[in-house]
């Protein structure tokens, strides 16, 4: 791992960032961000770090830090092998940070404590795909302005964060952890950001579904579709599958089933409305937010339905697409006419 000395300026290796104490950048991207290439010929000739990295460095000495991570000069961009192993990485480096600096370059300091406030919920730094990860991971994160003064840290001002994000005290605190938030709602965190490139959309989600994939630049949107693929694979929450405010099949699927009959082949041609059932944006997951999945096992003991009756789902890839078996239940037969209150062993109350 590539990191500033914040005495020198120079590149110091870490073999074992574990072992090491050290702070690291969390910033937006604006002009000309000075490369790793550019920064060693500066420390080849003594020239000047760029304010950003100077001033990133001077905050991080004066803490006690001596070892300091920035994005946009640590990792080799030229070396694409060195730039997909940097993403892969990048959700843990943010982790184990002993502090991670989130610098608003937009956000000017005032007397008013609520006039700053105010302008951080406006901050640009929330509306990047990429800080989506760098606030989540770090335990402890002290706000910059744009002056370089502190203030305040996640903690707080945890309020105002989740308020701007949507994201819950619990998981911006670490009190609960990101495998009890729904795939859907983990979606929903990313709907409004922007990226750069349209590929980041999904890579800088994969720290937070611990997805490892390999980045291929150039691949546009199949970014999106590969991603949402290896979750199906490796967490079984089908809220994937729940997006856009009103899912494109609900009203035709109620269309298609009106007066139907047993008939086998009555129903609904999903390809007819959506090309897969995969959403095509993040966009999509915009309301996706209010999502909670029952569990399998619970909704069958709910339904009193054996493994044969309900079995677990099965997703298998083909070239046609995702192929799949989703039960369809009668809510007549299921639900008796007036709400049932159901209670698992973790104590959740189901209204149904």
């Amino acid at each position: 791992m590539r990191m500033l000395d914040t005495d020198t300026g120079r590149f110091v290796d870490i073999t074992d960032w574990r072992k090491a104490r050290y702070a690291i950048l969390s910033h937006t991207w604006e002009g000309a961000e000075q490369t790793c290439q550019e920064v060693r010929e500066i420390q080849k000739n003594d020239s000047a770090l760029s304010q950003k990295v100077r001033r990133a460095c001077e905050v991080a000495r004066s803490h006690g830090y001596r070892y300091l991570w920035v994005d946009s000069c640590c990792i080799d961009k030229t070396s694409s092998s060195e730039l997909s192993e940097s993403i892969k990485w990048m959700y843990v480096w943010y982790r184990d940070a002993s502090v991670c600096y989130a610098y608003l370059s937009d956000v000017e300091m005032d007397p008013e404590q609520d006039t700053v406030k105010l302008r951080l919920r406006v901050s640009r730094w929330f509306t990047r795909g990429w800080t989506l990860q760098e606030l989540i991971a770090p335990r402890y994160i002290v706000f910059l302005s744009k002056e370089w003064q502190i203030i305040g840290t996640k903690t707080t001002l945890v309020a105002d964060i989740e308020l701007v994000t949507g994201i819950e005290n619990d998981i911006l605190t670490h009190t609960k952890s990101l495998d009890e938030v729904p795939v859907a709602r983990r979606m929903c965190w990313v709907a409004t950001r922007q990226t750069t490139r349209v590929e980041d959309e999904a890579y800088c989600l994969l720290g937070i579904f611990d997805i490892n994939m390999p980045t291929l630049y150039g691949e546009g949107e199949r970014a999106l579709r590969r991603l949402q693929e290896e979750i199906l694979q490796r967490i079984p929450d089908q809220s994937i599958f729940v997006w856009d405010a009103v899912h494109p099949y609900t009203f035709r699927f109620f269309e298609a089933s009106d007066g139907a009959t047993d008939d086998a082949h009555s129903g609904l041609d999903l390809t007819s409305l959506h090309p897969t059932i995969f959403a095509q944006t993040f966009h999509e997951f915009f309301w996706a937010g209010y999502v909670s999945p029952v569990p399998h096992d619970l909704c069958q003991r709910y339904l009193g339905l054996t493994e044969l009756d309900y079995p677990p789902p099965d997703y298998t890839q083909s070239p046609y697409g995702l192929r799949t078996r989703f039960p369809m239940l009668s809510i007549a037969k299921c639900f008796p006419s007036r709400p049932l209150r159901a209670v698992d062993p973790k104590g959740l109350t189901l209204q149904c």
